[in-house]
């Protein structure tokens, strides 16, 4: 859920099920852009959220982390 106001996200929040991964990746995320302007957010890829997470992953977790980052750019679409 994003509260959006003047093109910045104001409070964004989530709920969800899935791997650690997945759940770290997004309340990291959440932290990272709440008070971000839009396009800053927009501008967001997976480097930026594995340098947020700091750990290797193999290529099938790679795509748990990057679920919240989608998801955000879709709701921002």
């Amino acid at each position: 859920q994003l509260l959006v106001k003047n093109q910045k996200i104001h409070n964004i929040k989530f709920q969800g099920s899935g791997c650690v991964i997945s759940i770290v990746a997004a309340s990291m995320l959440t932290d990272k852009i709440k008070d971000m302007n839009i396009s800053s957010v927009k501008k967001l890829n997976k480097n930026d959220v594995l340098k947020l997470l700091n750990i290797k992953l193999n290529p099938a977790r790679i795509k748990c982390a990057l679920l919240s980052l989608e998801a955000v750019k879709k709701a921002l679409r």
